[in-house]
């Protein structure tokens, strides 16, 4: 996806954010595209500076949903209001056993397990979700921690719900890993380690 028409505009240049970008442009199964300025994905709001707010604000967003436990919204506030609708798979890797985690096979476990009770147990949070975005009446933002596993599961949900095609769905997911790194979220990678994990 990276260089084809159009990707470029789909980045919003909200520094302090990681992530953050434009669900507009993507194909639509028998022709068409998303719209642009519609829907934006991104990673939480807590670190934005000026002129990245000057740059969420620009986008007239009439909603912003929030997908973080309510432990993540009290460490790192955001500076709008949001709708709270926190999506839990699991429970937070910080609470695992740690020593079942040592491994990148074991990480891949445990987040295969967490994108499944996404889609299982929290099937109505879901729900409420896409509901959500599809009544609000204008541009909606919807965020997480880091903007890649909540973020990206509700994303592909919406973009497969409208048509995309599923390889687009599947590359915009990807499209994160080129955006963001352990450089990106210093704290979630410090609470890792004092974890032992």
């Amino acid at each position: 996806m990276e260089g084809e028409p159009g990707e470029q505009r789909r980045w919003v240049p909200a520094t302090g954010v990681v992530n953050a970008r434009d669900l507009g442009g993507l194909p639509i199964v028998g022709g068409g595209s998303t719209s642009f300025g519609q829907l934006f994905r991104s990673a939480r709001l807590s670190e934005l500076d000026a002129a990245g707010r000057t740059a969420i604000e620009a986008l007239d967003l009439v909603e912003i949903i929030d997908l973080r436990r309510n432990d993540e919204r009290a460490a790192h506030p955001g500076p709008y209001s949001t709708a709270h609708l926190g999506l839990v798979g699991q429970p937070s890797l910080f609470d695992a056993d740690v020593a079942s985690l040592r491994t990148r096979a074991d990480g891949e476990r445990w987040l295969l397990d967490d994108y499944l009770g996404m889609l299982t147990t929290g099937a109505g949070q879901v729900g409420a979700i896409v509901r959500r975005i599809a009544h609000a009446g204008g541009p909606v933002l919807f965020h997480c921690t880091g903007g890649k596993d909540r973020t990206g599961i509700v994303a592909a949900i919406v973009l497969s719900a409208v048509g995309v095609q599923r390889e687009v769905v599947l590359d915009d997911f990807e499209l994160t890993n080129r955006r963001r790194g352990p450089e990106h979220l210093p704290d979630v990678v410090a609470a890792f380690v004092e974890h032992g994990i």
